[in-house]
């Protein structure tokens, strides 16, 4: 299910955006409840493979590490991670391109797959509105934080 659907555009070149996008390590700066977020393998950030480990405040105020796995990546252009929080199958996907000399529009899409029992529901409702809280705020810092 797809929770997040955004396109920003942001006053920097896309090469500075999809390169600091695509080091998650750079996501605590800018993605509220991200608590740590650490290289779980050695490749190199914003390759296929790379693998993440992701502290998360959960709105309980629980912490819970997610592992992150980058599977699709074009330069300058997509960045997609995969990843699974409790009983959630998460995806994240970004694609960039620029709309003029030095304007890059951001274009952010997280979804959220779950199993489909009757009772996980209100789980993945309450987990989509947190998420879309989140992002909207996350997004408007990574706006404010590149521009400046």
């Amino acid at each position: 299910m797809k929770i997040v659907d955004k396109t920003i555009s942001i006053n920097q070149p896309v090469e500075l955006v999809f390169r600091y996008i695509s080091n998650p390590t750079n996501s605590m700066s800018w993605f509220p409840g991200i608590a740590g977020l650490a290289s779980f393998n050695d490749l190199p950030h914003g390759m296929v493979g790379k693998i993440y480990t992701e502290q998360i405040t959960l709105p309980s105020g629980r912490r819970k590490d997610m592992r992150i796995h980058v599977v699709e990546v074009e330069p300058n252009r997509r960045f997609v991670t995969e990843g699974q929080m409790l009983i959630f199958k998460t995806r994240m996907e970004v694609d960039c391109r620029e709309l003029q000399e030095g304007v890059t529009e951001l274009h952010w899409v997280f979804s959220v797959h779950s199993p489909t029992q009757p009772d996980r529901r209100l789980s993945k409702y309450l987990l989509a509105q947190d998420i879309c809280g989140r992002s909207e705020t996350g997004l408007q810092r990574l706006k404010a934080l590149l521009e400046t």
